[in-house]
């Protein structure tokens, strides 16, 4: 939506929760697809159209990144505002389980197709398994 009285958004904040302190994160993997370089915690990717009516969807090579950057196969990824689904979505993609929660009705059943439709994309494990990595190694914050 453009306004003529603000700058129009170009960030959006994400947050990521571990129910531990002792978190999966794949640093060698985030390093490979930045290019051989630490990865940022401000991103830039392309643009991509909507896939749904959602309003905030957002772009799966976003969530593609985020979920195979944080988690393992088999582990389970919560979204708790589901929207359209996409996290869903790539989740499945990628081998994870998934928990979604959405309180609009409409949303969650296009979220429940999609997410019923996905398959496995091999292509998106043949990414995180060819990349040049030693193993992956679980941090702790205090």
């Amino acid at each position: 939506m453009l306004q003529g009285n603000r700058f129009a958004p170009s960030t959006e904040l994400i947050w990521l929760a571990s129910k531990s302190k002792k978190y999966y994160f794949n640093y060698e993997l985030a390093k490979d697809l930045n290019g051989g370089k630490q990865m940022r915690n401000l991103w830039t990717l392309p643009a991509s159209r909507h896939i749904t009516s959602h309003p905030t969807e957002k772009p799966e090579n976003l969530l593609q990144r985020i979920i195979s950057i944080g988690s393992k196969e088999g582990d389970t990824i919560l979204d708790p505002f589901a929207g359209s689904g996409t996290t869903g979505v790539v989740a499945k993609q990628l081998g994870r389980n998934f928990i979604g929660i959405e309180i609009y009705q409409s949303y969650f059943e296009m979220a429940a197709k999609r997410i019923e439709n996905t398959t496995r994309n091999l292509s998106l494990l043949e990414l995180t398994q060819n990349t040049r990595r030693a193993k992956p190694f679980q941090t702790s914050f205090v």
